[in-house]
Parts: structure tokens; sequence; C-alpha cells
């Protein structure tokens, strides 16, 4: 079963030691203050996704994320040691948020009440003697 705080605490912690903060320089660990709060707003949509046990939106998450770790490595805006640090924290968040294929929902419905007819009532004892 999966246990949401679990989670969002991997998600806060993995990604903040990964590397979402900035740093100055331009060297593979590096990333741009620009990148950071754009990674950073991902991983607060995705906690909060995970926080409502909204599985396929944090199934969305995970890929804005991902897309948003490869554009940003595209640009120079993020190392490439930084973005494979946080690559690997993602995909191993990912590995903790079920698929959305197997994500179930339950269809809720009410059945009809069906309504008996109240029971007979049970006959009179009988006072008469056979025989008098």
């Amino acid at each position: 079963m999966i246990r949401p705080r679990q989670v969002l605490g991997a998600v806060a912690i993995a990604l903040v030691a990964a590397g979402c903060g900035t740093a100055s320089g331009v060297n593979p660990q590096s990333i741009n203050a620009d990148a950071s709060s754009v990674l950073q707003n991902d991983v607060l949509a995705l906690s909060r996704a995970v926080a409502a046990h909204n599985w396929p939106d944090a199934r969305a998450e995970l890929d804005s994320l991902r897309a948003d770790l490869n554009a940003s490595r595209a640009t120079g805006s993020v190392g490439s040691q930084r973005a494979d640090a946080i690559a690997a924290v993602v995909n191993q968040i990912a590995a903790s948020v079920p698929p959305v294929s197997d994500v179930t929902v339950q269809p809720t419905f009410s059945t009809p009440a069906t309504h008996s007819p109240p029971p007979k009532p049970a006959p009179a004892p009988s006072h008469h003697k056979h025989g008098d």
C-alpha cells in the first residue's frame, strides 16, 4: 500500500538533496535560479497531488517535472551531473506512485430499495375444544 506521507517526504528530501537548490557558477553541478524555481514548483505540484491521493495528477506532475528537467538540461540551466542526480531521485519517486492504468475507480451507485410487504400476522390460537 502506498503511504502518501512517505512519498511526500521522499519527494521533498530527495529533490532538495539532489539539488533543486541553486548553485553559483557554470559547472556540471550547477543549476540557475530560474530552473530551480521551475523544478521546485513542479515538486510542489507533485507533493499536492500525492497528498490528495490523486494518482493520475501525480503521474502527470512527474511527467511535467521530467520534461522541465530535460528542457533545463538541454539549455544548460541545470548541469549534467545535477540533472542526473535529480532524474535518479525522480525515478525512485515514480516507482512509488501507481501507474494510471493500475488506479481503478470504483463506480458508486445505489441499489434500489426493495419493499417487502409486512409479514402476515400469525393465526390466532383456537379456543375451541374438539369433541365438546
